[in-house]
């Protein structure tokens, strides 16, 4: 029941039974009861212990005032945390589709792009794009005949060429294999192989030719890569390789197929132990150069890729020569014979190991004999004209200690091979051998 006391004496109005509680509430007598042991609402006992209660209304609309208030502050909070939740979900998912994403890109990326350059690192051939980053690694794996074998440092080397004209370029890998011998030597194997622009491997194999020897019987298959050259010509690209026989003496020029066999361009009485490619009237032609065990000495000719097979010219022993029948004559093929300082030396021959490129011309890098350091440098016009050769002071230290253990019987300064202009033998279809000077630079004339 409710007590209710006039406004004037402004007495609180008191409700003595559950019922009335629940009544003021809007709720049943047990969920008033229950609010009263789980929530504290505000419900006085009278002394006694009769059970008899009473509460004052002013107290349950205020507490019913602030219960409202808390369920609305907690639906509002809740609100907020499932919002937060969501929005954390949503950019837990779009984390994770960014990491797919670039992940995705990153894989696709080595099949949209292709490589600006491919280099030997170690034991992989790596592929870079044009901003510098890697975009795949195949690693170089020694050959199954040559156990404990690992690329020798500084030997291998790469290029990019799109070999079979499908519009991307192909990795074209020269690896050359040491192993360490019993009793100090080494022993080294060379592979060609070629990888498509995604890093797939397309083939893989030793490199070989056709070569017949004077008794037409073609050599053994023991050959290694001693330089390689790559240009485009005719509307595609080409790379060209030179081989050097491992127990014998000739040296082979030939382009790669997109296959990896070899097309034969040239055949030297001796090794080839550089390559290198020359434009000239708009046509692209390969400079070649090593040494001639038929003729003794150092050897520089023009080849015409264009052209069938040719072969250097005959001379020296018959064992020096070739059944492998031409198809083409060369076009020039200079002879630098061997030195005073080269036969002093007991060195079998001089030999060109490098070409210096340059925008009129170039320079071939010539060894003489057995000496470290001592180099002559013939620099040539394009095609192939000798202008002026140089020496290094390393050969005349050289000649003069062999002058005097008196392997050499004249100075330096009166050298016939360098105080005097160069003599090199010169051959051409049309002339045969004829003989070109080429002024000496030395320290006493303005060369």
């Amino acid at each position: 029941m409710r007590e209710r006391v006039p406004s004037r004496d402004r007495r609180p109005v008191r409700i003595t039974t559950w019922k009335g509680i629940a009544t003021h509430l809007g709720v049943s007598v047990r969920t008033a009861q229950l609010w009263v042991r789980t929530r504290g609402l505000p419900v006085h006992r009278l002394p006694g212990g009769r059970g008899g209660v009473y509460a004052l209304a002013e107290e349950l609309d205020a507490w019913m005032k602030q219960a409202e208030a808390e369920i609305l502050q907690a639906q509002q909070s809740g609100r907020r945390r499932r919002l937060l939740a969501i929005g954390t979900g949503v950019a837990a998912v779009l984390l994770a589709l960014a990491g797919i994403g670039a992940g995705l890109w990153n894989h696709l990326r080595s099949y949209w792009t292709w490589p600006a350059l491919v280099r030997v690192e170690n034991q992989a051939l790596a592929a870079i794009d044009a901003q510098g980053r890697e975009l795949w690694r195949h690693m170089l794996l020694p050959p199954s005949d040559l156990p404990g074998a690992r690329p020798a440092h500084g030997r291998s080397e790469a290029v990019l060429a799109d070999l079979n004209g499908d519009g991307s370029p192909e990795a074209v890998v020269v690896a050359v294999y040491e192993s360490s011998q019993p009793g100090g030597g080494r022993e080294s194997r060379t592979r060609l192989a070629c990888l498509n622009a995604r890093g797939r491997l397309l083939w893989e194999r030793p490199p070989a030719c056709d070569l017949r020897d004077a008794n037409g019987v073609p050599f053994v298959q023991e050959w290694e890569v001693h330089a390689m050259a790559a240009a485009r010509a005719a509307g595609r690209d080409h790379v060209w390789v030179a081989l050097g026989h491992h127990t014998r003496f000739p040296g082979v020029v030939g382009e790669l197929l997109p296959d990896g066999r070899l097309r034969m361009l040239f055949a030297n009485h001796g090794h080839v132990n550089s390559l290198a490619t020359v434009q000239r009237d708009g046509r692209v032609w390969l400079l070649a150069g090593g040494a001639t065990n038929a003729l003794g000495g150092a050897f520089l000719a023009l080849l015409d890729p264009g052209r069938g097979f040719a072969k250097a010219p005959e001379g020296g022993p018959d064992r020096y020569r070739f059944q492998t029948p031409p198809q083409a004559e060369l076009p020039i093929y200079f002879h630098l014979p061997a030195l005073d300082l080269t036969a002093a030396t007991l060195s079998d021959v001089n030999h060109v190991y490098m070409f210096e490129k340059r925008p009129q011309g170039g320079v071939a890098r010539i060894a003489i004999g057995g000496a470290e350091g001592c180099v002559l440098y013939l620099e040539f016009d394009y095609p192939l004209e000798p202008r002026v050769a140089r020496i290094t002071a390393a050969c005349g230290l050289l000649h003069r200690q062999l002058e005097e253990r008196g392997l050499i019987q004249h100075p330096f300064e009166r050298c016939p091979d360098f105080q005097q202009p160069l003599r090199l033998r010169r051959w051409a279809p049309a002339e045969g051998w004829t003989e070109a000077r080429v002024p000496m630079a030395t320290m006493k004339n303005t060369f």
